[in-house]
């Protein structure tokens, strides 16, 4: 599991670093704009490795235990018998929607 949210924090770090930067271009006039700060790729980062970290770390922990679950699941049981447990789940949601 260890791995698997090792991962999903560099991967979500990224993606606030980028959504950082879309904002800053997009705030500030777009691409064009004139008035796009300096140095912003760094305060996007700076943003992203202190005052978001937290939550990218907690939100990366409840990916990472999906894709360990799923990566046991597959592991396990083979590729044939995934898809029907997801045909399961699909149809017990779907009846549970009906009984409301």
């Amino acid at each position: 599991m260890s791995l698997f949210w090792t991962g999903a924090v560099l991967c979500n770090t990224v993606h606030v670093v980028v959504s950082g930067m879309v904002f800053l271009v997009l705030f500030h006039g777009g691409r064009d704009g004139t008035s796009i700060p300096a140095n912003s790729l760094m305060k996007s980062l700076q943003y992203a490795l202190t005052t978001s970290f937290g939550s990218i770390c907690y939100g990366s922990l409840f990916t990472a235990a999906i894709r360990t679950l799923r990566w046991e699941v597959t592991n396990h049981y083979g590729q044939f018998e995934v898809h029907f447990l997801h045909l399961w789940r699909l149809l017990f949601s779907f009846f549970l929607l009906l009984k409301f």
